[in-house]
């Protein structure tokens, strides 16, 4: 491939030896044809999302980290693997770039992250609940539970 430059030598000269593809992202071996240096590079997809409204109105750019650190944390006790949250935190992206707008609220990505933990986890919709929906009283947190519940009877 042309343009890939080694970062040994600086040639252009490279051939892809390896390619390996995760959900979001491209990871390739290659091997440079001048000086046989093996190296790897990282192609991701650069998608325009839109900037995050907090609760008081500051505006910042969406970070995807931020949302998987979120399920991470959600997910402590649940028996899942990194792909299971991939997969979801791969739902949530798509559900957020569906708004095509240039801006969405910290609580529109919140009320998604909780249908997605919603009927597969509700110990981890909890967990996420009880900081997202601020409870200020174990009573709150009760009423949460029995609604949850309740949507998950047959």
């Amino acid at each position: 491939m042309r343009g890939m430059r080694c970062p040994k030598c600086g040639s252009a000269d490279s051939k892809v030896t390896d390619t390996r593809v995760s959900v979001d992202c491209v990871k390739r071996r290659r091997t440079c044809l001048t000086c046989g240096y093996r190296f790897s590079t990282v192609e991701c997809v650069v998608v325009d999302s839109p900037y995050v409204v907090k609760r008081r109105g500051e505006v910042v750019e969406f970070d995807g980290n931020k949302i998987r650190k979120s399920l991470i944390r959600a997910m402590d006790k649940e028996q899942c693997s990194e792909d299971i949250i991939g997969k979801m935190m791969s739902k949530v992206l798509a559900k957020v770039r569906e708004t095509k707008s240039d801006r969405i609220s910290s609580q529109a990505i919140g009320a998604i992250i909780l249908d997605e933990l919603k009927l597969q986890y509700p110990v981890a919709y909890m967990r996420f609940a009880s900081v997202y929906k601020n409870f200020k009283s174990a009573g709150e947190f009760a009423s949460e539970c029995k609604l949850i519940d309740e949507s998950s009877l047959p």
